[in-house]
């Protein structure tokens, strides 16, 4: 099957699903490496122009949920305290020249990403005295629509300790954005809850969370013994007899739409965004296709059922 392209403009705002495997065989990232790669990933985050939407770290992947941002939107008093704490954590030191290169690179969805696998593969090496590579190739990233879809591919995300039953409870996984929503209360503001919905705008931070944990567990049909969490009832049987994939299926068993795609959201978004990438396609189809389960969610790249 041919890779998705990926669709990243420059001085556009996107929201990106990105994942990243190791390339090593088995569960090589244990406690260490993933407080280590936490750090690095709040660090790198404070230096490009990012939101950080949600994460997990697993034992041998990560996932990010990123906004990139224009850097018209920042002032130059901005920019030069990014550069400053590149320069702090590094220890380089930037000429002139040096200095506008960094600044056209902190916009840059690929350099942000690269920033910290490179920096966490020379962590790895030199912890476990080897050397070589340790994530598989280049990342994958799917744009994602701001809110409903986003906050689906939120919980996709925050779900993945309890689809490898880790825990049975997402928010007690330690190196998840829920996680640090409801244990760490986002004391270090490494989170953005701008998830792009109206209702959420007016929300305080603590509304915003719960509201978004209510979802999670409704989505997910996730039922313990908390009234503000009751599973939603769904009806999964057709007329015909069949059982129906829900948003649950997808959230709970996983699904490929949500690392493999290259853009899901709504049928406008997908055709509006065919529009501004139009150089991206080699062929005339570009239909957007429902994802099953997901009602109001398509997919840009067809996938083979699953």
């Amino acid at each position: 099957m041919n890779k998705a392209p990926r669709f990243v403009a420059p001085d556009m705002e996107g929201v990106y699903h990105i994942v990243s495997r190791s390339v090593l065989d088995g569960f090589v990232m244990g406690n260490r490496e993933k407080d280590y790669l936490l750090s690095l990933t709040k660090w790198v985050s404070s230096v490009f122009l990012v939101e950080v939407l949600g994460f997990c770290i697993m034992d041998n992947h990560f996932h990010l949920l990123v906004r990139t941002k224009n850097i018209q939107n920042y002032t130059v008093t901005d920019i030069k305290e990014r550069i400053r704490l590149h320069c702090l954590y590094t220890g380089k030191r930037f000429n002139k020249v040096g200095i506008n290169n960094m600044i056209k690179r902190l916009g840059k969805l690929d350099e942000y990403v690269k920033q910290i696998k490179v920096k966490f593969s020379q962590y790895y090496n030199d912890l476990h005295v080897r050397k070589g590579f340790f994530w598989n190739g280049k990342f994958k990233s799917v744009l994602v629509e701001e809110g409903h879809t986003l906050l689906t591919c939120l919980a996709y995300i925050d779900l993945n300790p309890v689809r490898a039953k880790i825990v049975e409870k997402p928010e007690d996984y330690r190196w998840s954005s829920l996680w640090h929503h409801i244990k760490y209360q986002n004391e270090d503001n490494f989170l953005s809850t701008n998830f792009g919905l109206d209702d959420y705008a007016v929300m305080s931070y603590r509304e915003k969370v719960t509201n978004y944990l209510r979802f999670l567990y409704k989505s997910g049909e996730l039922n313990y013994d908390d009234e503000r969490f009751e599973s939603v009832s769904n009806d999964n049987i057709t007329k015909k007899g069949k059982k129906r994939r829900t948003t649950a299926d997808i959230l709970r068993k996983g699904t490929r739409y949500f690392t493999d795609s290259a853009i899901i959201g709504s049928r406008e978004f997908i055709k509006e965004c065919c529009n501004n990438f139009s150089d991206h396609f080699k062929n005339k189809d570009r239909t957007p296709r429902m994802i099953p389960g997901c009602k109001g969610i398509y997919s840009l790249k067809y996938l083979p059922k699953e």
